[in-house]
Order: structure tokens, then C-alpha cells, then sequence
């Protein structure tokens, strides 16, 4: 395991016509329903390309923006050609120092067919200028915020311009394995999981090795219920979400500074029809003492710890129900 360095612009490979596990979509679906396991392998890393802005429309005391016109956009929002088979979001509250690694990462993976979205949350520091810089790939849009309004609020400013059949979120000081949004979706689709987990890697910044992985079973299909790996709802970025389960029950981070995440994600993880989890890593998460830089200790800091304190608890109560409904 290595941080990820950039690579030679390389043709894209043709379409597989089976999955990498041997065996076609419906016969798949009919493994996922035995609760079968199996792996994907990785595949080599795509060239690294980046970005088009956009400013925010912003109401209020966050001033006024105008949104630029995209040459590529449709009237409906979308791509031309056709929907992108996933969205990737990342919120960025002054992450100069390892933002360009990140979008590296992203405009490298080897899924091709991807939106990326970029919602700077006001950023004081060079991430605008790096913003502006990688304006050479047309997937990639920037959203300007006049305010900083965290990450949670920040995902869901993105969250409304995604139009990917698939969403999932990165935070603007980590990394993208470059074969892991094309491995995540391959899962989705080939097992109609409308949430797919993977494992992710823990490395210290400055560390060019993780020190701690925190594993996912690799897992068909299951529910919630079935799954207590799951029950306590962390490492929301280590999800590929269905946008249309997003869509049909209004899932939006809460409207807290810190600790949005895990609510979120347990309300997702309690709607899913269908989870899948991969053995292998799809998420490089760097730590250190502020790993998004959003909204500084305040008392609304602290008055949303709360708040996330009884989110929390909350989801807690839910998940001891649906262990107690599992076993009857």
C-alpha cells in the first residue's frame, strides 16, 4: 500500500461483458439471495484530469452567486450522453495542503463515467486557486459557498446537483484507491445493493503506509438487520449510496458542525433494501487533529455535539428494535 502518485494517460479498457466474478447478472442476483461471497480484483489506475466552476446561488446573508453555463450540461442538469453511472462529493473548507492529492485520486479512477462535485465551503487558504487551476476535465464542477456552513451542509449542497446513478463522499483531505468506485459500483449493479460498503484504510498524515485498516466482511447481499457489523453507523465515506434511495426518503446530512455523519448514514443503512460489502479498500482516510476543517470550536460546536449525542442515541434505539424484530 502506497499514497497513490500520478500515472501516464492510458487508454480506457473495454466494457467488461461478465463480471470479474465469473458469471452473469442474473445469475449473481440469484448468489446474492444464498448470501454467497466472493472478491473483485483490483485493475489499473487511470490518468488524473480535474475541473469547471460554478458559483453557488446564495440567498440572504450569504450574498448572491451566479451559476456559470456548462457546455456539457443538459437542460435537465445532466450530462449529455447520457447519466453518469456515479457522483463523487467532496466538501472543502481549507484543505490547500492535500487537496490536489485528493482530486488526483478522484479524476483518477478508472471508472471514466463519473460526476464530481466540489463544494467550497468558503475556503480562506489557495484551495480556490487549486479549484480554478484543474479546469481541464469537464466531469468536475465547483460550487462556491459566500459562508462556511461544515461539511454535513456542504455534502448536501452538492448532494442537490448530483445526477450519478450512484453517490459517494470524500472528504477533501483523504484518498480514492484507484479502482474503487468502478469496484463499488460493478457490486451495486451486479447485485441491486442500493448501499455498498468496503473497507478503509487509516494512515497518519505524512505516513505513506496505513497503520490500521478497519476490515469489511466481504458479504453478497444482506439487510441491516441481518448485519451487526453495521449497526453502529460510522465511515460514511466508505459507502457508494443509490441516489435513488437517497431520493425516496429525503436523506439529507443534518445541519450540524460536527458529527452529521453518523445519522445519515443510520438512516440509510436502516432503508436500504439491499446492502453488499467488499473485502478490499476503497477508502484511504488520513487523520489527523481536524480531518475536514469545518467550523471551528464555538459554542454551536458544542450545542451540535449535543444534538449529535441524541442522534445518536436515537439511532441506537432504532437499531435495538430491529435486532429484537430479527429474532423473533
Amino acid at each position: 500500500w502506497k499514497l497513490p502518485r500520478v500515472q501516464p494517460a492510458q487508454e480506457p479498457t473495454a466494457p467488461r461483458r461478465r463480471s470479474a466474478y465469473g458469471g452473469t447478472t442474473s445469475e449473481l442476483r440469484a448468489r446474492a439471495s444464498a448470501q454467497e461471497t466472493d472478491t473483485i480484483p483490483r485493475e489499473r489506475r487511470s490518468p488524473i484530469n480535474l475541473v469547471s466552476i460554478q458559483e453557488a446561488p446564495t440567498t440572504g446573508d450569504e450574498g448572491t452567486g451566479t451559476r456559470a453555463h456548462d457546455p456539457q450540461e443538459t437542460p435537465s442538469g445532466g450530462r449529455a450522453g447520457g447519466r453518469p453511472a456515479a457522483s463523487i462529493v467532496v466538501p472543502v473548507h481549507n484543505k490547500a495542503e492535500h487537496l490536489e492529492a485528493c482530486l488526483a485520486s478522484i479524476a483518477g479512477q478508472t471508472l471514466r463515467d463519473l460526476q464530481i462535485i466540489c463544494v467550497d465551503d468558503a475556503s480562506t487558504d489557495g484551495s480556490r486557486r487549486i479549484l480554478e487551476q484543474a479546469s481541464a476535465d469537464a466531469r468536475l464542477t465547483v460550487v462556491r459557498l459566500a459562508v462556511n456552513t461544515g461539511a454535513g451542509s456542504a455534502r448536501n449542497t452538492g448532494l442537490e446537483r448530483v445526477t450519478g446513478e450512484y453517490v459517494r463522499f470524500v472528504d477533501a483531505d483523504d484518498l480514492l484507491p484507484a479502482d474503487s468506485t468502478e469496484r463499488l459500483v460493478q457490486r451495486a449493479r451486479e447485485t441491486g445493493a442500493e448501499l455498498v460498503r468496503g473497507s478503509i484504510d487509516l494512515f497518519q498524515d505524512g505516513a505513506d503506509a496505513p497503520y490500521r485498516t478497519v476490515e469489511a466482511p466481504d458479504v453478497i447481499a444482506t439487510t441491516f438487520r441481518r448485519a451487526p457489523s453495521l449497526w453502529i453507523p460510522w465511515w460514511h465515506t466508505s459507502y457508494l449510496m443509490s441516489t435513488a434511495l437517497l431520493s425516496r426518503h429525503g436523506l439529507q446530512y443534518p445541519p450540524l458542525t460536527r458529527g452529521e455523519d453518523p445519522e445519515f448514514l443510520a438512516q440509510a443503512l436502516v432503508r436500504a433494501n439491499r446492502i453488499s460489502q467488499l473485502s478490499g479498500t476503497v477508502y484511504m482516510y488520513r487523520q489527523y487533529p481536524k480531518s475536514t476543517g469545518s467550523v471551528g470550536a464555538t459554542m454551536q460546536h458544542a450545542r451540535d455535539m449535543l444534538e449529535h449525542a441524541r442522534s445518536v442515541k436515537m439511532s441506537l434505539i432504532h437499531i435495538r428494535r430491529c435486532r429484537r424484530h430479527s429474532m423473533r
